[in-house]
């Protein structure tokens, strides 16, 4: 399947398009799904169950279609295979996966193309499309691409059943989580999803600050409940507006066929379930989506802010988030929470959101990091996968889809010299396909040049004299608040930033540590190579990254208190 690297421009608009295609959809569904369930819930519940399967298909719909056009365009006499959409290739009940599967964007392919037949088309046979699957593998981190995986031991999963209590007793105590089935009866006033990141005892000394159990919450899902069938018939009676156009016609079609049942055919029996579990009197819900638990966690939300009462408060996750200038997605977060805790300078995403500048959980242990003075000699390169296609317009890479990225490793690894390539360490830290069978990790293999991620990425780092990031993303920030080393390097034209925070992006440019281009980078490094320690620590360089700390992630090691007072003054209000 192909993808399309977009210019700036071409980001910006289709990005519109696809927030106003949203928008539309989020309204039509809240209304019709009032209407088929006898509800009256509010335009906010629907979207905290829905946005994580109508966000990631409406982009995706935009970006098949205008593929399959410009297809048509240049093989004007072609014929594409699509598969069979009336197979159940996934689990119709819960969130197909977007950002780590290629079959899901085949199969929305094909649904575009029999609405639109916008392409001539022939059904591939199942045998056939399951055949091609497993040689390709089915994405970013797909089965092929991880290595070491061991099959499932049976025995094991019995066991742990056996001995649900004493495990679950065990996790309280180890990590701080417990299951949601106990949450009714512990009636916290503070619920975390998820660790926050924390190590567990910075955890555990946050929730005690604001006077609630030091424990988060964790769930292993829908997936135990009595499901009834994908109902086809039951699906065309959804109602929607006339399409204006083929794409939103596709899209229609799209949304009848990937809907999960917990939302049509099984919303009751998924409501009632979580509904037993609603805490009395829940008054804040930390979530920074570092959890587990899918829909169950979405019904737990939706129910909690719709009939308890409580405030939901979203929490900046990841590398991107906050710096983006394009961000569809902080803009539909902002639409089901009370609050978006963030760690750059805030910025406005919605009128009923407010956006607050708190210290970084995530970061919190980077301030942690402690390695023996120029010890370790490794260099160590942060490469990234390419997501198989489109399904955001958040405008960083890999969310841009850069077709450069590859090319652009391999010119800073030629530029390196070559003395220095037994010290190189290539982390492949998502575990991709790509490295794993691509060109970069086959010119690192022809030039004797390490590709490895055992090692924690701390471990990692201790035995590196200095890192190279590729992407800003997660990885960057923690070195640069570690305040170990660091060179940046990627393609401005793939990675748009925040107009108000460019400066600071600029102030690590002047200071050699942002290059716009691969051969930058490299002599960078080859200049600094034998003493990087001595140029980090250097004035120039340490006021910028301190000017890029303060503004763009900003952490502290007073961050527990100060979030303990926050959420504290939160609960009073």
């Amino acid at each position: 399947m192909p993808s399309r690297m977009l210019s700036k421009q071409q980001f910006r608009s289709e990005a519109e398009e696809c927030y106003r295609l949203y928008n539309k959809y989020s309204s039509v569904l809240a209304v019709e799904l009032n209407r088929v369930h006898s509800t009256n819930y509010s335009s906010r519940y629907w979207e905290t169950l829905l946005n994580r399967f109508l966000y990631p298909l409406t982009a995706a719909v935009i970006d098949k279609h205008e593929i399959l056009i410009d297809l048509r365009k240049r093989w004007p006499n072609s014929v594409i295979d699509i598969a069979d959409i009336r197979s159940q290739w996934v689990s119709p009940h819960t969130v197909p996966s977007f950002g780590a599967s290629r079959l899901t964007h085949l199969l929305v392919y094909s649904v575009i193309a029999v609405t639109t037949k916008v392409f001539p088309y022939e059904v591939m046979p199942n045998d056939q499309l399951g055949e091609a699957m497993k040689i390709q593998g089915d994405g970013k981190k797909d089965l092929l691409s991880r290595k070491n995986l061991k099959v499932g031991n049976y025995r094991f999963v019995e066991i742990k059943r056996k001995f649900r209590w004493i495990l679950l007793l065990i996790r309280a105590l180890k990590r701080c989580e417990l299951p949601f089935s106990l949450i009714k009866y512990l009636n916290p006033s503070v619920i975390a999803l998820g660790d926050q990141y924390l190590r567990q005892r910075d955890f555990a000394s946050l929730m005690i600050r604001t006077k609630t159990l030091p424990f988060y919450f964790n769930s292993d899902g829908l997936g135990t409940l009595d499901f009834v069938p994908y109902d086809s018939d039951r699906r065309h009676g959804l109602k929607f507006p006339i399409a204006e156009s083929p794409l939103e016609e596709a899209f229609q079609a799209c949304i009848r066929r990937f809907l999960p049942t917990v939302f049509l055919e099984n919303y009751d029996v998924a409501k009632e379930y979580v509904c037993k579990l609603l805490p009395k009197s829940p008054k804040f819900i930390l979530n920074s989506q570092h959890h587990s638990g899918g829909e169950f966690v979405d019904f737990f939300i939706a129910h909690a802010v719709e009939d308890r009462g409580a405030k939901h408060m979203m929490v900046c996750h990841g590398g991107c988030y906050g710096a983006m200038e394009v961000s569809v997605q902080e803009r539909i977060w902002a639409r089901f929470s009370d609050i978006y805790a963030m760690w750059s300078n805030p910025r406005t995403y919605g009128a009923d959101c407010k956006s607050i500048k708190l210290p970084s959980l995530r970061f919190h242990k980077s301030l942690g990091f402690r390695k023996v003075s120029n010890s370790g000699q490794k260099i160590l390169v942060m490469l990234t996968g390419h997501y198989p296609q489109r399904y955001a317009y958040n405008s960083i890479y890999p969310y841009t889809i850069d077709d450069e990225y590859d090319s652009w490793q391999i010119r800073f690894l030629s530029e390196i010299d070559r003395s220095y390539h037994s010290k190189i360490v290539i982390r492949d830290y998502h575990g991709s396909s790509d490295l794993s069978r691509g060109i970069v990790r086959m010119w690192a293999d022809e030039h004797g040049i390490e590709v490895s991620a055992e090692l924690s990425l701390w471990d990692a780092l201790r035995e590196s004299k200095i890192a190279i990031q590729t992407v800003p993303q997660t990885t960057y920030l923690e070195t640069i608040i570690a305040n170990h080393p660091t060179l940046c390097f990627w393609n401005p034209e793939a990675n748009l930033i925040r107009t108000d925070l460019m400066s600071y992006f600029e102030g690590l440019v002047t200071a050699g540590v942002l290059h716009r281009t691969p051969e930058s980078a490299a002599r960078k490094l080859n200049e600094v190579e034998s003493d990087p320690v001595k140029w980090w620590n250097s004035p120039e360089v340490q006021s910028a990254v301190s000017a890029f700390r303060d503004n763009v992630c900003q952490t502290s090691r007073t961050a527990l208190a100060e979030w303990a007072e926050y959420i504290s003054r939160q609960k009073i209000q």
